[in-house]
């Protein structure tokens, strides 16, 4: 059977000690650094650029939580983030990060750095269905009963799916039910109504 010296346990701890520095090293060189938002009022952020339109940005700072902060008081924003802006025409930007300064956002992408105005902006990191994609469901319901006689029930249920095929356009789908327990015998006492139809976002 072979034996270690203590010499050779040393250089093989010595050697595991070297490789668990270095794949600590390289982890966080992989990691981006914080985002940072500057105030008015010369104060910094660090955290991390959520959203946003050119009213407002929303940040998640590593201190304080999620901030809703009025763009007038925003002086400068730095994100190492993948970023994605749509823009008042519509157009949609994607970019792995997002400088502002001096009222103005430098996009740097693949076709190399663009500079926008804060008005430009109509939404930063939009949801999925704002550029049309994903669906929304919804569900409303309506109940009245007779307080002398519980067994007069009227119910209204409402259940839709809409579904975005472009921008501002979606494809929406219904059923209505309204129950009525008691409706004259020549009315049914469940009627269901189907919808099917475009809706356009302003």
């Amino acid at each position: 059977m072979k034996q270690f010296s203590c010499s050779s346990a040393k250089t093989l701890l010595g050697i595991i000690t070297l490789g668990l520095c270095m794949s600590a090293g390289a982890q966080n060189q992989a990691d981006p650094p914080a985002d940072t938002i500057e105030l008015v009022d010369g104060s910094v952020i660090s955290g991390q650029l959520l959203g946003g339109s050119s009213a407002q940005i929303i940040f998640e700072s590593d201190a304080a939580g999620k901030l809703s902060i009025p763009s007038g008081k925003v002086v400068a924003i730095e994100s190492h983030q993948p970023i994605v802006l749509k823009l008042s025409d519509d157009r949609v930007i994607r970019a792995p990060s997002l400088k502002l300064s001096q009222g103005q956002f430098v996009v740097i992408s693949t076709s190399g750095a663009q500079s926008y105005t804060l008005a430009d902006i109509n939404k930063i990191n939009p949801k999925p269905w704002i550029l049309g994609q994903g669906t929304q469901s919804y569900l409303d319901q309506i109940g009245v009963w007779n307080l002398e006689d519980n067994t007069d029930i009227m119910v209204h249920t409402r259940i839709g799916i809409t579904v975005p095929l472009l921008s501002k356009i979606a494809l929406n789908a219904e059923v209505k039910l309204e129950y009525d327990s008691g409706a004259p015998a020549d009315i049914e006492t469940l009627d269901q109504t189907f919808k099917f139809g475009l809706r356009y976002r302003w």
